[in-house]
C-alpha cells in the first residue's frame, strides 16, 4: 500500500495461556483462568476483557455448530419418513 501511513498498533500480544477450547466446559475453564489471571496480576483487566470476548465468540460459534447438527438430524429424520 504505497503512500499509506498506518497508525501504530495500540495493543500487544498477551503472554497468557488458556485451556484448549473445544467444548462449552472448556469455555468455563478458560473464563476461570482469565479471572485467576487478573486476580494474580498476570494480565490487566482490559486484557482479560479482550480474552473474554474471544471465549464468548467461541461459545457463539459452538452454539451455532450444535444447532446446525441438530437441524441436520431433524431434516434427515424427516427425509426417512417420506
Amino acid at each position: 500500500m504505497p503512500g499509506w501511513i498506518l497508525p501504530s498498533r495500540k495493543d500487544r500480544p498477551v503472554a497468557f495461556s488458556l485451556p484448549k477450547l473445544e467444548t462449552a466446559a472448556d469455555a468455563v475453564k478458560a473464563t476461570s483462568a482469565i479471572i485467576r489471571g487478573v486476580a494474580a496480576g498476570d494480565i490487566t483487566l482490559s486484557e482479560a476483557g479482550e480474552l473474554a470476548k474471544l471465549v464468548g465468540e467461541f461459545t457463539k460459534v459452538l452454539d451455532l455448530h450444535e444447532i446446525q447438527q441438530r437441524l441436520a438430524k431433524l431434516e434427515a429424520a424427516q427425509e426417512t419418513k417420506r
